[in-house]
């Protein structure tokens, strides 16, 4: 195995995943350099939300092994689970507690110092500071998506999942998400999808 510094930051060894008898992806075999982005596409229903879930230790494989920064996905689940945020249709949010309050749970979670002063931080940086004491009930789709940004931008999280990653985000809320945005490292660059005529998502 490659030392965890030189190891790519995704990475699919003949991977398969079946619901029954429905095979959904079928032996892929893939890897994602450190600091690049890949964009994945596909019509509903062709594997692509399985593949992130698999990335986000949601779901184990069928067949074959994923890694996640050099990790293997089932067997260093939990680790690979404090570098991963997997950004998805559901909000997951407490619906009857403000902003400020369900990032500052979250902070506490996953042991930040200061979760008060950090969940502040945070909703400024996306631009939900003037809602910050309004309920999440009250917020519209794109708010959010956006109060669930900084799960995924935290610098704690180096790979990060998204379905529809830029659907009712504005220009602000699409540039936090960018890696570019967040550190000094040279802007990702994309790699399309599928990677070799052989497989299959």
């Amino acid at each position: 195995m490659l030392p965890l510094s030189a190891a790519p930051a995704l990475a699919l060894h003949d991977v398969s995943k079946r619901y029954g008898r429905r095979w959904a992806l079928a032996r892929l075999t893939y890897a994602l350099p450190a600091g690049r982005s890949l964009l994945l596409t596909g019509h509903n229903g062709s594997g692509k939300t399985t593949l992130l879930r698999l990335l986000a230790t949601a779901l184990s494989p069928t067949a074959g092994r994923v890694e996640v920064l050099g990790r293997d996905a089932v067997v260093e689940r939990d680790a690979v689970r404090r570098d991963v945020a997997l950004l998805s249709h559901a909000s997951f949010l407490y619906e009857d507690l403000t902003a400020h309050q369900n990032l500052t749970v979250l902070a506490r979670l996953l042991g930040l110092p200061s979760p008060a002063d950090a969940a502040s931080d945070e909703l400024t940086r996306v631009g939900l500071s003037r809602r910050s004491d309004s309920p999440v009930r009250s917020f519209s789709a794109g708010m959010r998506k956006r109060r669930r940004l900084p799960a995924c931008c935290s610098r704690r999280r180096p790979s990060r999942c998204s379905t529809s990653p830029s659907a009712s985000w504005t220009p602000r809320a699409s540039a936090t998400w960018r890696p570019s945005s967040r550190s000094s490292r040279p802007a990702a660059s994309p790699s399309s999808w599928p990677p070799t005529s052989s497989s299959k998502a």
